[in-house]
């Protein structure tokens, strides 16, 4: 009996042992899987493809814009309310991340710059934009993307208490461009649009201005622009977009025709408010959305 009592003692012994054996090795597996998932998780960002990318996220108070360059530099425009603004951040950058190279404010109130003490709290941000300070025709550049102010105007514009600065500008990398308009009203839309040039060549991408209605987009404006494509960030709506093209332009090869805004449909808008987040990258010669 008792030679029984200790050979099942000493299996008991055996299989204990076997089974720690078999714990550490799935322990092992999962900390070593997890690894290699880190590994090449931090390789992918690491190694993006050479595109710009333009996020448009949504938030609580409505919509952010999140720009990576093609080398890799993070640019925030306005933020957000609670913590919205950080889940959305999360689909665009890295969970390590916690660094921003530039925060846009495109309207210096009260709100916007809740939103700029909201994301310090959670990252370091490197240089700040403020509408108020910025100008017309002020530039910079990251790497091969060039950056242009198109509002606030100069001194001479007649501001008023309603219409404070806010800012609009256009980001071009290569033969593409992204328009963003922010909330400039229909007439400094109007005043923007007697300083841009016909665009003839490449993709181009608009942030609608303000995104009441169809009455808010004033037609000078954005025939100078004649996007390709529309984000939206309010209730659906169409926009105006021409049927046939003015007269005073000419449709080559080479160029695009300058259209005029007489009826409805033609282009499609894509909405945040429907939609959820939205991505367009280009390469520099076109865009296209992937998200």
């Amino acid at each position: 009996m008792y030679d029984m009592c200790m050979h099942s003692g000493g299996q008991r012994h055996a299989i204990s042992g076997r089974a720690k054996y078999i714990i550490a090795g799935i322990v092992s597996s999962v900390i070593l899987s997890g690894i290699v998932w880190l590994g090449v998780y931090v390789w992918g960002w690491q190694h993006r493809p050479h595109v710009l990318e333009v996020h448009f996220l949504s938030v609580d108070s409505g919509v952010v814009v999140f720009i990576r360059t093609p080398e890799g530099k993070s640019i925030l425009i306005d933020g957000g309310k609670g913590q919205s603004i950080f889940r959305a951040l999360s689909t665009a950058m890295p969970f390590y991340e916690r660094s921003i190279d530039v925060f846009v404010l495109s309207v210096g109130d009260d709100a916007h710059r809740a939103a700029l003490s909201s994301v310090q709290g959670r990252f370091s941000v490197g240089n700040i934009i403020i509408s108020s300070s910025s100008t017309e025709g002020d530039s910079v550049s990251f790497g091969e993307l060039n950056a242009q102010v198109l509002f606030p105007a100069t001194s001479s514009y007649p501001f008023t208490k309603t219409n404070a600065p806010t800012l609009a500008f256009s980001l071009q990398y290569g033969s593409t461009t992204f328009i963003y308009g922010g909330l400039v009203t229909k007439s400094e839309q109007k005043y923007i649009a007697t300083k841009l040039a016909t665009s003839t060549e490449g993709d181009n991408l608009l942030f609608l201005p303000r995104g009441e209605n169809t009455g808010a987009v004033a037609p000078d404006f954005f025939n100078k622009i004649s996007p390709d494509y529309v984000v939206d960030y309010k209730k659906p709506r169409t926009l105006p977009r021409a049927i046939v093209p003015a007269t005073s332009a000419t449709s080559t090869k080479n160029t695009k025709p300058v259209f005029t805004i007489t009826g409805l449909g033609g282009l499609t808008i894509y909405n945040v408010a429907t939609e959820g987040d939205i991505v367009f990258v280009s390469d520099g010669k076109k865009f296209v959305r992937t998200r």
